[in-house]
């Protein structure tokens, strides 16, 4: 009789945990959210932000897995809400955390990614995320100047010693990082944010950047460098090998 109880038990509770979409309109949902993207130096750039969001299981709360989904692609301006929709998220655990990432593009400004876990919310609730975007010149000259800083402090070490080993390591590898941040800029723009726009505005788009990127690329020898190890030495070479492919 006890047996027949606890699995009559078991059986209620299922049907309960099964049934709890019906009763919480919530369950399993994530959204709507809204992204409001705000420049570190507070202007507002004439062209609009792209926008994409994902989300994939990792093994945790939310289960494990290679799923896909909240797959969208959303453009707005800075300051502006930029409203994501309200979507089922199939989880293992459906109000476990999930992990959506955002990922915001523009040719002025460093690119942003953003993954945090969202809870289920509420239709009439939408969860307000605020990103800070940093000018993509103000990233370079962040990041030119700690490689300087490494340079100078160089010239105080001992050479050969640990210390002055670290500092060039160090200059060698913000110089490089620097470099690919450049090339990776310049094709994110080309293959992730001017094919959301129509002929007429994408033109006018790479009229403006055109410019400004090839002065970004060529203002930095480790635009041509593959590998942090052999940059320095490549850099000192009378001609460039990588062709520029910019806008």
């Amino acid at each position: 009789m006890f047996m027949i109880l606890r699995i009559f038990t078991l059986i209620l509770v299922s049907s309960l945990l099964a049934s709890c979409d019906f009763l919480d309109d919530s369950f399993g949902y994530r959204g709507p959210i809204e992204i409001t993207i705000k420049t570190s130096d507070g202007s507002k750039p004439n062209f609009p932000f792209v926008v994409t969001s994902g989300y994939a299981e990792s093994c945790g709360h939310g289960g494990c897995g290679i799923e896909f989904g909240y797959n969208h692609v959303k453009t707005g301006f800075a300051g502006d809400a930029i409203r994501f929709p309200r979507e089922h998220l199939d989880l293992l655990r459906p109000n476990a955390y999930a992990s959506i990432t955002f990922i915001v593009m523009h040719p002025n400004y460093k690119q942003v990614v953003l993954s945090q876990g969202y809870a289920p919310s509420k239709a009439d609730d939408p969860i307000k995320v605020d990103i800070v975007v940093t000018p993509f010149e103000t990233f370079m000259a962040q990041w030119s100047d700690i490689a300087v800083k490494a340079k100078l402090d160089m010239a105080q070490a001992v050479p050969d010693s640990d210390d002055y080993d670290k500092l060039e390591i160090q200059y060698r590898n913000r110089r490089f990082e620097l470099g690919r941040s450049i090339v990776s800029h310049i094709q994110i723009i080309k293959r992730d944010y001017l094919v959301q726009f129509e002929s007429a505005l994408k033109q006018k788009i790479i009229e403006k950047y055109r410019p400004i990127f090839k002065q970004w690329y060529f203002s930095v020898p480790e635009t041509d460098c593959w590998s942090s190890v052999k940059c320095q030495r490549q850099i000192q070479k009378p001609n460039r090998i990588m062709e520029y492919n910019g806008l």
